[in-house]
């Protein structure tokens, strides 16, 4: 048998169901006051947060202005280490974009073209959905299977951007380095 005690008549059970219904109560009281702080602080923390990455937004399209001005100094690198962390530039992979949007608006418009059209090439990437495959569109160039000129036939180029980043290293705090 177990240890667990039980209620010897129903007097007694009508007890310890009213003692477990104050508990709940209780448990209920405190369940929402520790939501409301907790939301309370999460609040705070969140204005303050905010707060940061507007000054930090500020502070990297500064950086940026700056170093596009001084892109020559990078030399052939997309990234330069100062100081306090490193900054640059991130080339993005690969992706299809339309070639010409007055010629190509969308790309229902490509997708149109490459189904009809008498291009054999751009007929393989057309999913049955019908969904323009644009990941095989991409390996298939990679892969030296379909050019430039191939593409833009139906509308279709490849392009990459890049996005400037900083990356801090709070750890140091030397003074900062000229440029070479």
């Amino acid at each position: 048998m177990s240890n667990v005690k039980s209620p010897d008549s129903w007097i007694e059970a009508d007890k310890w169901i009213e003692s477990y219904a104050e508990m709940q109560t209780q448990r209920t009281a405190l369940e929402a006051e520790l939501k409301a702080e907790l939301d309370e602080v999460r609040s705070q923390y969140t204005r303050e947060i905010a707060e940061l990455e507007a000054q930090q937004k500020g502070l990297e399209k500064g950086l940026s202005k700056f170093a596009k001005k001084h892109r020559k100094e990078f030399g052939d690198r997309r990234s330069m280490d100062r100081a306090h962390g490193r900054l640059g530039w991130r080339l993005a992979p690969p992706s299809c974009r339309l070639a010409d949007k007055r010629k190509w608006p969308n790309w229902d418009a490509v997708l149109k073209a490459a189904a009809t059209s008498i291009n054999k090439i751009m007929r393989g990437f057309v999913r049955q959905k019908p969904i323009l495959d644009k990941d095989a569109i991409l390996e298939a160039h990679r892969a030296g299977h379909v050019s430039d000129a191939d593409l833009a036939t139906v509308g279709v180029k490849i392009g990459q951007t890049e996005s400037f980043f900083v990356e801090p290293r709070p750890e140091k705090r030397d003074q900062p380095q000229e440029a070479a």
